[in-house]
């Protein structure tokens, strides 16, 4: 359920939220199952909001920063999402087709741009391009020491 607050705020239009959000930048934002259709929300500031659930259905958010944003179950039918800011966004489970999409950015801003024309496609490059591994030393530490069972003698291997 949607902060109660933070919907009456975000329904009074983008100068009123992108303000408040400065104001209350350590607040956890929460739109969760908000009816946002039609919504013209060009330029907000919805970095970290959960907006799992939300109607966009026709909302314009273009030139959004939608950065870390959860975006599941949610209807996108014909919304506009072209030049969003969306490194590092969780989208599942979405339904309808957005109508633009366009030049959609994934990388972070001390980072050099790159644009996709699709959100899930983007999440995928997101994914990929940001893929971080353990390092060696780390990946197998509850491994080490166990037994060989391809030793003649019985004895242990460290595990790579």
């Amino acid at each position: 359920m949607a902060n109660k607050e933070q919907l009456e705020v975000i329904k009074h239009g983008v100068d009123a939220w992108n303000k408040w959000r400065r104001e209350h930048a350590d607040t956890k934002t929460d739109l969760t199952d908000a009816n946002l259709g039609e919504a013209n929300l060009f330029g907000a500031y919805l970095f970290d909001t959960d907006l799992t659930g939300v109607n966009l259905s026709r909302a314009n958010l273009s030139a959004a920063n939608l950065t870390y944003v959860r975006l599941v179950h949610r209807n996108l039918e014909n919304a506009n999402f072209s030049e969003c800011r969306i490194y590092g966004i969780s989208a599942w489970n979405l339904r309808g087709v957005p109508t633009n999409q366009l030049d959609l950015i994934i990388t972070n801003y001390h980072e050099p741009i790159v644009t996709i024309d699709n959100l899930e496609v983007a999440q995928f490059i997101y994914l990929l391009l940001n893929n971080q591994k353990n390092p060696p030393s780390n990946r197998h530490h509850h491994l080490e020491s166990r037994p060989n069972p391809w030793s003649l003698y019985g004895g242990t291997e460290a595990c790579t």
